[in-house]
């Protein structure tokens, strides 16, 4: 799943596939500046989750 928000923040969310627990959220900051160029988006947020 991924969504966009207003503020330049584009967060994809990845789930467990057995369990479809949430596995991570990873979240990037797509500066306008930067995407004109060809550049890259600026990581904002990586979370990573684990069970037991």
């Amino acid at each position: 799943m991924r969504m966009v928000h207003g503020n330049g923040i584009e967060t994809s969310y990845r789930y467990y596939e057995k369990s479809r627990r949430l596995e991570q959220i990873n979240a990037d900051h797509r500066d306008p500046y930067l995407v004109q160029r060809g550049r890259p988006a600026r990581p904002f947020q990586r979370v990573r989750y684990d069970y037991l």
